[in-house]
This record gives C-alpha cells, sequence and structure tokens, in this order.
C-alpha cells in the first residue's frame, strides 16, 4: 500500500489510527452502528445515459402517413433536432420527409384528375 493512505481502499478501516469519518458513531441511536455503503475505488458509479430519441422525428414520420404537412413540417424539425443528437432519428425524418412529399404530390395530382372528369361530366349531363 502507499505511505500516503489513510484508510482501507476495500474495507474503510484506519490504517495509522487516524478515525474514519464514516465509521463514527450514530449518536442518535448509539447502541447501532451507523451503516455507509461501501465504494469501491475502482468501481465508480457511471453517470446516467441520457434518452437520445428523437421523438419529434418518429412524430414526424408517423404523421407522413395519415396528415402529410404535418409529417413533413414534423420531419424537417426532426431532421435539424438530430444534429444535436448524434444523428439519432435522422432515417425516419428523412423517410418522413419523403414520404410526405410523395403523398402531398399525389393528392394534387389526384385532386387535378378529379377536378378535370368533374368538369366533363358536369359538361357532359347539363
Amino acid at each position: 500500500m502507499d505511505d500516503n493512505i489513510r484508510f482501507c481502499p476495500g474495507c474503510g478501516a484506519s490504517i495509522n489510527g487516524t478515525p474514519n469519518p464514516s465509521q463514527q458513531p450514530n449518536y442518535q441511536y448509539p447502541n447501532y452502528p451507523q451503516a455507509q455503503p461501501q465504494q469501491h475505488p475502482y468501481y465508480q458509479q457511471q453517470p446516467a445515459a441520457q434518452s437520445t430519441t428523437n421523438s419529434i422525428a418518429i412524430v414526424g414520420f408517423i404523421f407522413s402517413f395519415f396528415v402529410a404537412i404535418v409529417g413533413l413540417i414534423c420531419s424537417i424539425i426532426g431532421l435539424s433536432k438530430s444534429k444535436e443528437l448524434n444523428g439519432s432519428g435522422r432515417g425516419l425524418a428523412i423517410a418522413g420527409i419523403i414520404i410526405s412529399a410523395v403523398s402531398m404530390v399525389l393528392s394534387l395530382v389526384i385532386s387535378i384528375v378529379i377536378i378535370n372528369n368533374a368538369e366533363y361530366y358536369f359538361n357532359y349531363y347539363y
């Protein structure tokens, strides 16, 4: 062991007679020793991982099937947010943009065809 160590890293016991503050008696209940969790120096607690889910990209992808304009807007926001989240949700955002754009173009083409046919049938019958 190193000469500068005052307490055992495994159990916390005093090496050179200096009392360990974590092993002081509990003055609230003197008959019961105060329990302190032992933490080994080699096993440090890892910080909690932050959630990196890009929820706006998921919402944009889902809405692209039902309400194309909302899906397009949410997917564009999700794509810009994916840069902050290290690329999380980038694929879903791109897919949402493509699906929304295709859906809007198809809706426009179908609307034009229906309007043209309605005009033809309206003139034919009246």
